[in-house]
């Protein structure tokens, strides 16, 4: 974060995937308190402007660290952000009372986001099943983590044994299927020529085509 302050950089949204990058949420914290923001005002400013992402599906998988060696090497920092021990160990802790409960690194990206979301509509839901003990005062169905499937663009992904499947499985001929994102209207298609797939935006902003004739047309498109 510092050294994109230094570049004069400056974002709408920060974006975690996954909780080892959550202390970005402590360090905008510590630039709104700097600036004379009081905590409660600093808080709400960091959620507004953060969006969580939760791929693991087991507790194990959660980074976490004890609350002594947290606070050893977070004192300067700590001490930054004007906050007691207490304090800062609370906004990675499930239960803040507990003092022997470790510094979770998904609870601290999920309290100071203003969105959370699993990578597919079953890791949504395990998510959710995950940290219902975060919400204790909502149904399962109703813990703020939603989803958004991960995409994938299959050329480069499978391995020469199962891409017969993969092509015999999708609509044959140039065009599979289509949908709509954020208002383009995007194509799925299969060239014969070269088995691949991709999805065209229709205006031509976006293609991940790995065949010229689509790419060319798109001033902006990755193979």
């Amino acid at each position: 974060m510092r050294l994109l302050r230094a570049l004069e950089q400056d974002f709408d949204v920060y974006h975690m995937n996954e909780g080892h990058c959550s202390f970005v949420t402590l360090e905008l914290l510590r630039e709104r308190l700097a600036s004379g923001d009081e905590r409660e005002a600093a808080e709400a400013w960091v959620r507004q402007h953060c969006v969580f992402t939760t791929h693991t599906p087991v507790m194990a998988g959660h980074d976490r660290f004890d609350p002594g060696l947290l606070l050893e090497q977070m004192e300067t920092f700590r001490h930054q952000l004007g906050l007691s021990e207490t304090d800062l160990l609370a906004y990675g802790r499930v239960n803040p009372s507990d003092s022997t409960e470790a510094f979770n690194m998904t609870v601290l990206g999920l309290k100071m986001s203003r969105k959370s979301n699993g990578v597919s509509a079953i890791n949504g839901l395990v998510a959710r099943r995950q940290w219902h003990h975060l919400y204790p005062d909502r149904p399962v169905n109703e813990v703020p983590i939603g989803h958004i499937t991960n995409g994938v663009h299959l050329p480069p992904g499978p391995s020469p044994t199962p891409a017969p499947s993969w092509s015999s499985t999708w609509a044959t001929g140039s065009k599979a299927a289509s949908t709509s994102r954020s208002g383009r209207k995007w194509t799925i298609f299969r060239t014969p020529s070269c088995g691949s797939t991709g999805a065209c935006c229709a205006d031509g902003w976006w293609s991940l085509s790995t065949n010229t004739s689509n790419t060319s047309r798109c001033p902006r498109s990755r193979t």
